[in-house]
Protein backbone atom coordinates (compact mmCIF):
# COMPACT_ATOMS: atom_id res chain seq x y z
CA UNK A 1 0.00 0.00 0.00
CA UNK A 2 1.24 3.71 -1.02
CA UNK A 3 2.34 5.07 2.47
CA UNK A 4 3.73 2.23 3.68
CA UNK A 5 7.38 2.40 5.07
CA UNK A 6 9.70 -0.40 5.21
CA UNK A 7 11.10 -0.79 8.97
CA UNK A 8 14.36 -2.69 8.43
CA UNK A 9 16.75 -1.67 4.97
CA UNK A 10 19.92 -2.16 5.57
CA UNK A 11 21.78 0.03 3.58
CA UNK A 12 25.11 -1.87 3.71
CA UNK A 13 23.63 -4.33 0.98
CA UNK A 14 23.25 -1.44 -1.63
CA UNK A 15 27.12 0.11 -0.90
CA UNK A 16 29.53 -0.83 -4.51
CA UNK A 17 29.75 -0.27 -8.10
CA UNK A 18 26.18 -0.38 -9.83
CA UNK A 19 26.17 -0.23 -13.58
CA UNK A 20 23.27 0.76 -15.96
CA UNK A 21 22.05 -1.16 -18.49
CA UNK A 22 20.18 1.22 -20.08
CA UNK A 23 19.01 4.44 -19.59
CA UNK A 24 17.85 8.04 -21.80
CA UNK A 25 20.66 9.89 -23.04
CA UNK A 26 21.11 12.74 -20.90
CA UNK A 27 23.21 15.91 -21.64
CA UNK A 28 25.59 15.38 -18.74
CA UNK A 29 26.69 11.98 -20.18
CA UNK A 30 29.62 11.69 -21.94
CA UNK A 31 28.95 11.25 -25.94
CA UNK A 32 30.38 8.03 -26.10
CA UNK A 33 28.07 6.46 -23.62
CA UNK A 34 30.97 5.21 -21.41
CA UNK A 35 30.80 5.42 -17.16
CA UNK A 36 27.22 4.54 -17.19
CA UNK A 37 28.08 3.43 -13.40
CA UNK A 38 28.02 4.94 -9.74
CA UNK A 39 29.49 3.81 -6.86
CA UNK A 40 27.44 3.94 -3.29
CA UNK A 41 29.21 4.32 0.10
CA UNK A 42 27.65 4.77 3.52
CA UNK A 43 28.37 8.34 5.30
CA UNK A 44 29.72 7.55 8.91
CA UNK A 45 26.13 9.54 9.60
CA UNK A 46 24.65 6.43 8.17
CA UNK A 47 26.03 3.81 9.84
Amino acid sequence: MAGDLEQNVYLSSYQGKLYEIASTPQRFQPSTGRNGGRTYTLRKSDQ
